[in-house]
């Protein structure tokens, strides 16, 4: 029996606040391209939506695009959650 195309394994994980650009919303991934000996540039868009009750939230979700996050991957951090 033939099954149809699995879902890439990164959009089976929740990413908020953080998600792929477009509609539906989607989880994101994080893509980066080494651009010199140290750092890093965003290759995909990526999606900011500030949760509910923060204070002075934007009306619209912030977009992320590339070119705007370069950074040597020393300077990155990433929350475990489990």
């Amino acid at each position: 029996m033939r099954r149809g195309p699995r879902i890439p394994r990164f959009r089976e994980v929740d990413s908020t606040p953080f998600s792929a650009a477009g509609e539906p919303r989607q989880p994101c991934r994080i893509v980066l391209r080494q651009v010199d000996d140290n750092d890093f540039e965003l290759v995909e868009t990526l999606v900011y939506t500030p949760p509910d009750g923060m204070p002075d939230r934007p009306e619209a979700p912030l977009a992320i695009l590339p070119g705007w996050l370069t950074s040597d991957l020393a300077s990155m951090t990433v929350p475990l959650v489990h």
